[in-house]
């Protein structure tokens, strides 16, 4: 049985049937516990309960020394290496203050790159959205002061989910996201060249969009690039990853994969901040042949569960890279696979069927669009697309969008 250790208790009142409790304190945690005893750590200010393997921070009661502001700000604790540890987590842009020079752990995620958008009847598959660039610091001494922090969001084409018309529609292109950013108010030049903060001015670039098809446009360089899409002889390798270096800072980014210039080939992945995207014919079946052809998956994203714990990003992986665009001449089958998206938020890449065969009486049988948006809060790609329809005006095949970036700072308990 659990029991409740108090050090004293007081009856406020004869008739109110309150009392004030008192759960005594210390630094050290008491002997021999059993399942559900709580315990109050006053040297830290916690409020913990013994859950049968360690004492579970159940609420904090001290002042941070850190506060953030912003509709997408929220708080967070996780338990990691053995110490528990506050998170202030930016979903969109805000303001992060400390009262105290502070060691923090800082993470900043770009917007990912959007899929590779279609048009019509071009027989291919499109490239995969980069992720978003990451910039990490960690046992950053942090002065007192306030942080400005702007989250990217996810690339997103204009007519995502209809196509294009024709080849000279002006808005017939990809996306790249949103940059992230990081910088301290009192430095009033922290983005131009001459700033010597070293608190100020970090960005972690957007990814890349992905790759068009037939050289209409080729994928675009990002945090990590976007993936080529196929049958563009201009743009059959991946964009490369392009991320500023910082002092003190880690950067994570890779490039997208490559195509084929000539025949009826899927697209390749989005590059992810953990690995590059994969060439065409790497996901779904893993099928190489034109006409019959799978997407490259979506590379990895950053595995930072041992700092954030999993219940942020994708698990608690971040900026993983959109899949490419399958194109098919047959039908699906039962054991037929789209091209996945990275672990770390990457969507998944766009399954369509020739559109010659097309079923138009059932259109989701030939057009699989299984979670093709990158995951907001993870900077992940968005998934690449396929074959369109050229008998109906502005009816290409969808794409995915990119998801949004997410900034965190952590610090010890």
């Amino acid at each position: 049985m659990a029991t409740l250790k108090l050090n004293s208790v007081t009856a406020l009142t004869e008739d109110s049937g309150q009392v004030a409790v008192n759960l005594g304190g210390g630094s050290t945690a008491p002997s021999s516990p059993s399942n559900g005893d709580m315990y109050y750590d006053q040297s830290k200010g916690l409020l913990k309960v013994w859950n049968g393997t360690r004492w579970k921070v159940v609420q904090i009661l001290k002042e941070l020394p850190g506060s953030g502001s912003g509709i997408g700000h929220e708080i967070k604790h996780v338990y990691t290496g053995g110490a528990d540890y506050v998170m202030h987590i930016f979903h969109t842009s805000g303001f992060f203050t400390l009262n105290a020079t502070t060691t923090c752990d800082v993470l900043l995620v770009g917007g990912g790159g959007s899929g590779g958008p279609s048009i019509g009847n071009n027989d291919t598959g499109k490239g995969g959205g980069g992720g978003g660039g990451v910039q990490f610091r960690a046992g950053y001494s942090l002065p007192a002061g306030d942080y400005e922090i702007g989250v990217g969001r996810g690339g997103q084409t204009p007519l995502n989910d209809r196509g294009y018309e024709n080849y000279n529609n002006f808005s017939f292109h990809t996306a790249t996201g949103g940059s992230t950013t990081w910088h301290a108010v009192s430095d009033s030049s922290y983005y131009s060249d001459s700033s010597t903060n070293p608190n100020s001015g970090i960005i972690a670039n957007g990814g890349g969009g992905g790759g068009g098809t037939d050289n209409d446009f080729g994928p675009k360089k990002g945090g990590s690039g976007g993936g080529a899409g196929a049958r563009s002889t201009s743009y059959t390798s991946g964009a490369a990853s392009e991320l500023r270096t910082y002092t003190g800072w880690t950067k994570y980014g890779n490039a997208g994969g490559n195509s084929d210039g000539s025949g009826n080939y899927g697209g390749a992945g989005g590059g992810g901040a953990g690995g590059a995207g994969g060439n065409h014919g790497t996901s779904g079946n893993e099928s190489t042949s034109s006409g019959n052809a799978d997407g490259g998956y979506g590379g990895i994203g950053v595995d930072m569960t041992s700092y954030f714990g999993t219940e942020v990003g994708d698990r608690g992986f971040f900026a993983g890279g959109g899949g490419g665009g399958s194109y098919y001449g047959s039908a699906f089958a039962s054991t037929s696979k789209v091209a996945l998206g990275g672990k770390g938020g990457g969507g998944n890449g766009v399954w369509t069927r020739e559109q010659g065969s097309f079923d138009y009486n059932n259109p989701t049988l030939d057009n699989k669009s299984f979670k093709i948006d990158g995951m907001d809060g993870t900077g992940g790609g968005g998934g690449g697309s396929g074959e369109g329809r050229s008998d109906v005006s502005m009816h290409g095949a969808h794409n995915g969008n990119g998801g949004s970036g997410i900034a965190i700072v952590r610090y010890a308990l």
